[in-house]
């Protein structure tokens, strides 16, 4: 953890005014600027006025673009859709797969953050990492205390590229972002979630300052808090969860970006690294730059 701390500082004060969340595309042979916006998924809504150019640069394109079409983001409807793609087979459940400390302490730790007791059991015959992914938006939801479930950051930026009159469409579906996050062996989600649970010390400390350089527009803090080799993603899903769909993206934006300017606005983890967003973009021959605090 000292180290995270000491890698933090380091890049801020390298960083320093330069720190951004908002770039820009530029050059080889685009006649339209496009925008890449790092997002937090807990960060509350009201963080889009934190970020200078923002609200400009979406009236300046023609099309914003998230990981999912914010139409397709209804609640309800996702629900329905986890509900359907996050059932465990029946020899898969909870209590089959987990260890019985980890089980009782996850059992715990989702009742002391919700303050909703068996709420475990209820999640018995779901994939072990939908309590994941639970759990990790639990420890958001600290380090973000203002965050609003019905108004999430990334729904809110389309929705006011909609309300400018701009198009709206998303890189992916919400069956194929559920495959992606849903789609692994049950016994890799339940080692996963095992860990996470045996490391939750950890594990809260790190979502705390991933929050902390994300309100800094500290990407540099952000990458190295998420690639860190001892606490950090592992390269297999980084892999899976980033840099697949990373490339994916960019190839989209390779065809999309000559014909309208775009902004992308997706999590800030799919920004920074040498599989970034950024670097992808620029190793294809575009120009990428923050956006300055001109306005």
């Amino acid at each position: 953890m000292k180290k995270i701390l000491t890698v933090i500082l380091a890049c801020g004060m390298a960083m320093g005014a330069s720190a951004q969340l908002l770039w820009k595309v530029e050059g080889n042979g685009l006649e339209k600027t496009s925008y890449l916006f790092g997002t937090h998924h807990i960060a509350p809504a009201a963080w889009t006025d934190s970020v200078a150019g923002l609200n400009e640069a979406i009236l300046a394109v023609d099309e914003v673009c998230g990981e999912i079409k914010s139409a397709d983001m209804d609640q309800t409807a996702m629900a329905q859709k986890i509900m359907q793609m996050g059932v465990a087979p029946a020899d898969s459940t909870l209590e089959r797969v987990l260890a019985p400390e980890v089980y009782a302490k996850a059992d715990s730790l989702l009742a002391a953050l919700t303050g909703m007791q068996g709420l475990l059991q209820q999640m018995n015959g779901m994939k072990p990492t939908i309590v994941s992914t639970q759990l990790a938006a639990l420890q958001s939801m600290i380090a973000f205390p203002d965050f609003n479930p019905t108004q999430q950051l990334d729904v809110t930026v389309m929705n006011r590229g909609e309300q400018a009159g701009k198009s709206v469409a998303g890189f992916e579906t919400v069956e194929e972002q559920l495959d992606i996050l849903l789609g692994e062996p049950i016994a890799i989600q339940a080692k996963d979630l095992s860990e996470s649970i045996e490391k939750w010390d950890i594990e809260i400390v790190k979502a705390q300052q991933l929050a902390d350089a994300y309100k800094a527009q500290n990407l540099e803090a952000v990458e190295a808090i998420m690639f860190d080799p001892e606490t950090g993603i592992s390269p297999e899903h980084a892999k899976r969860l980033l840099f697949d769909r990373n490339h994916n993206w960019v190839g989209k934006l390779a065809e999309w970006m000559p014909e309208r300017g775009i902004l992308v606005a997706v999590g800030c983890g799919h920004l920074v690294g040498d599989q970034g967003l950024i670097s992808l973009l620029r190793e294809a021959g575009y120009t990428v730059t923050p956006v300055e605090n001109n306005y």
